[in-house]
């Protein structure tokens, strides 16, 4: 045998053993939380509302269980991949989120920054006078439609595990009532259940990494947090 083949079979037989002893390491691409985002993404929101909303209108996205825009986290990537998809159609979406209305009332008047106490709303006000509604003008605009929306259902399952393809099929759906409102008249223009779908395959020794898989931000970093 010559030499150039004893040099060809050792590589060959070192890159079989490298192989047969490769550890998938999951990426961040592959979490669970991208894959969550890009379920969202599939709902193709403005492809079912702009029949409805005609061109050059403004809306604003709310949220029918609650008043404000909470960071709960998939709330927060359900309404962020909304306004990403109604925006990148060209339909002018209004600000709504709570905390940053607070500083663009801050920043009212064209020379000067406002400080505002309180809230805009009172929470104890809200609790102590249930019924009771302040009003605070802004110069913020208001809006032609509101797109309301109601989760039902979030979520992935791992099914079809492939054994000998060493494969597990990652399902997702993001299934969400949205209606079209007239801000006007209150009138219901849109109500429909739209679902987002998505679908991957991954390494079957991946699905129990990816379940504790995420980035992690340490304490120590922020002493503000701990009151130091």
């Amino acid at each position: 045998m010559s030499i150039c083949n004893i040099v060809n079979l050792t590589v060959a037989l070192l890159l079989v053993t490298a192989s047969g002893c490769e550890v998938a390491i999951p990426r961040f691409e592959q979490s669970n939380q991208v894959f969550v985002e890009q379920t969202i993404a599939n709902i193709k929101i403005a492809d079912a509302l702009k029949p409805s909303i005609p061109t050059g209108s403004k809306v604003a996205i709310v949220s029918m269980e609650d008043a404000y825009t909470r960071d709960v986290p998939i709330v927060a990537m359900i309404e962020d991949n909304l306004i990403q998809g109604l925006y990148n159609s060209g339909i002018q979406v209004m600000e709504r989120d709570r905390d940053l209305i607070r500083w663009m009332v801050r920043e009212r008047f064209k020379e000067t920054f406002s400080v505002v106490e309180g809230d805009l709303i009172n929470s104890k006000d809200s609790v102590s006078r249930p019924y009771s509604m302040n009003i605070l003008k802004t110069q913020l605009t208001s809006v032609d439609y509101i797109v309301a929306y109601r989760v039902l259902e979030c979520g992935l399952i791992y099914t079809n595990r492939d054994a000998k393809q060493g494969m597990t099929t990652r399902e997702g759906l993001v299934r969400l009532h949205v209606r079209v409102l007239s801000a006007r008249t209150g009138q219901i223009l849109f109500a429909k259940q739209l679902d987002g779908l998505y679908k991957d395959a991954i390494a079957n020794e991946l699905v129990s990494a990816l379940k504790e898989f995420h980035y992690s931000f340490y304490s120590y970093q922020y002493p503000a947090y701990k009151g130091e």
